[in-house]
């Protein structure tokens, strides 16, 4: 191809499908060391302090075992993280009784083919160490686990660039070698004869605007690692994609297919460039993210709020706020007006008034707030009640218009206990967005669903009163 005289004015290249290429290979290693030296946004480079536990895959490319290193104290080095589907059990995991025999040695060909795919790209890269969530935290441990996920933030930021295995379903399929075809249209090839006088030849390709739909994309805790991580090389369904602070979604070479720009990474830079420029509405980047993480699955729905307290604390940091279940303090009104895209399943795990109670997707209604806070849960994670001031009525009239969402599969709510709390004006003449709420005790009620573009001349007789949510 590049023998080719056409190829010195045509800059375009067929997509490069074969992913342990020198050419790819030799390429990643590039945009790491530009990224890490020439680009605006992103952090030079700097020796990290290493997680708590890593995969060493060793010096050498064809060492047939690799171990689990428990790190020292204040151990420095580069390392890679690996964001993959589970997909169920693991070939090995780290447990209480199998965590000496994985630091003495583990055979390569044990692994996941996944697994197995992310030491041989470390390798190839030059890297020593590879962190893995089977194998460097303790499955079994509640503590441990609990550790690693609250340094979930610093594990994936500190990492030198995260492997996105997109493509695998599972840890067994893996992502080097599978089949890859680029998205063609109608082909043609051509000569063409040159300024010097020679002749080449072309192909002419109708240019195609790709939308990758991997699997990956639909797991929550792959959102989380995807928004934290410094630079990503995403093994796509076609080829592969660089991803950093400065740069979103690049091919290896220019080529007939173009990207719609549509990274989870947005959300958070752009909360970044408002904070910078102390912009107005913030807040509202943090409805974004949520309400895409809210899509993605996961294995076990409790984990809702630990899948994303990662990207919750990294936020924390830029806002200058404190979290409580999943909104800001700050804030807090602007996040009470969340719905469910239809009634599901609530949890314990959160207050009802906070959309991670919930297992379903959400989106959040833009209002002006008419309620206020009086005062908020004593400390994160404290499941006491947040204290409002405003106007509730105990009745609505029959055939009013508007969007009534309850938020579960099965309320044991008798309407005369139900009560509807004032939350926002939606502007425009639109209406209000207002809870609808059960009553649990004196001044103390539940979150049962949201209620959009009522009229809000309903509560123009109503007194302000201070309740609790719970």
């Amino acid at each position: 191809m590049e023998a080719d005289p056409a190829s010195a004015v045509i800059p375009r290249r067929p997509v490069i499908t074969d992913l342990t290429s020198n050419v790819v290979v030799s390429k990643a290693k590039a945009w790491i060391r530009n990224c890490q030296s020439s680009h605006p946004n992103c952090p030079r480079a700097k020796i990290q302090r290493l997680p708590s536990r890593v995969v060493d895959v060793g010096t050498e490319s064809k060492s047939p075992s690799v171990r689990v290193h428990t790190v020292a104290a204040q151990q420095c080095g580069e390392y890679i993280c690996l964001s993959y589907c589970w997909g169920g059990p693991q070939a090995i995991t780290a447990t209480q009784n199998t965590l000496q025999e994985l630091q003495n040695g583990i055979p390569v060909e044990n692994l996941g083919q996944t697994i197995q795919d992310a030491i041989e790209v470390t390798r190839q890269l030059g890297f020593r160490y590879l962190w893995v969530d089977a194998l460097c935290i303790i499955q079994d441990d509640d503590k441990d686990k609990e550790r690693e996920i609250h340094n979930m933030a610093s594990i994936y930021k500190n990492a030198t660039i995260t492997i996105a295995a997109s493509t695998s379903t599972n840890s067994y399929e893996g992502f080097l070698r599978r089949k890859r075809t680029p998205p063609l249209g109608p082909k043609c090839h051509l000569p063409i004869e040159l300024p010097d006088g020679k002749v080449g030849k072309v192909s002419l390709v109708s240019s195609r605007h790709h939308y990758p739909n991997h699997p990956l994309d639909s797991r929550a805790w792959a959102y989380q690692e995807f928004l934290l991580s410094t630079r990503v090389l995403v093994y796509s369904d076609v080829e592969l994609l660089w991803e950093c602070e400065s740069q979103r979604q690049v091919p290896v070479r220019e080529s007939f297919v173009s990207y719609e720009d549509n990274s989870p990474r947005r959300r958070l830079q752009e909360l970044r460039r408002r904070v910078r420029r102390n912009e107005d509405r913030m807040y509202w980047n943090w409805h974004l993210i949520v309400n895409y993480y809210a899509r993605r699955a996961m294995t076990d729905p409790e984990d809702r709020l630990n899948a994303i307290a990662g990207v919750a604390e990294v936020v924390g940091q830029l806002l200058n706020d404190e979290y409580m279940f999943g909104i800001w303090k700050s804030s807090a009104v602007d996040f009470l007006g969340w719905s469910t895209w239809s009634p599901t399943r609530r949890s314990p795990r959160a207050p009802s008034w906070s959309w991670a109670s919930v297992d379903s997707p959400v989106g959040f209604s833009d209002y002006k707030p008419l309620a206020k806070v009086l005062a908020c849960p004593p400390r994160p994670g404290d499941a006491r009640g947040l204290v409002l001031m405003g106007k509730v009525r105990s009745k609505l009239p029959r055939g009013l218009s508007g969007s009534f969402r309850l938020d579960a599969e099965v309320e044991e709510c008798e309407r005369k206990r139900r009560r509807y709390l004032l939350l926002g004006d939606l502007g425009h003449n639109t209406g209000a967005t207002a809870l609808i709420l059960m009553q649990v005790g004196q001044n103390r009620y539940r979150r049962i669903g949201c209620i959009d573009r009522i009229a809000i001349d309903l509560w123009h007789d109503c007194a302000e009163r201070e309740i609790t949510l719970e």
